[in-house]
């Protein structure tokens, strides 16, 4: 079986996965990967992960560039 890398925000929506984004503030918030692809559409940003972390902003102290670790949840 061929594994695909995943790359894009499509490839990690297709195969399920939400996102931790943590602040260097200490604020973790889990969002679907689908609303960070939402995001990336309404601001034009590119379709990955690192294409769209800079545009985010923390809702605690204002800081930019969370840090985005996708992860899936086991069934």
């Amino acid at each position: 079986m061929q594994h695909r890398r995943l790359e894009t925000l499509d490839d990690y929506d297709e195969r399920g996965f939400s996102a931790h984004v943590t602040c260097s503030c200490g604020r973790i918030e889990l969002v679907p990967i689908c609303t960070l692809r939402a995001a990336c559409a309404r601001i034009g940003a590119g379709e990955t992960i690192a294409a769209i972390a800079p545009h985010l902003r923390c809702q605690k102290c204002g800081a930019r560039s969370p840090t985005i670790i996708p992860f899936r949840a086991p069934y």
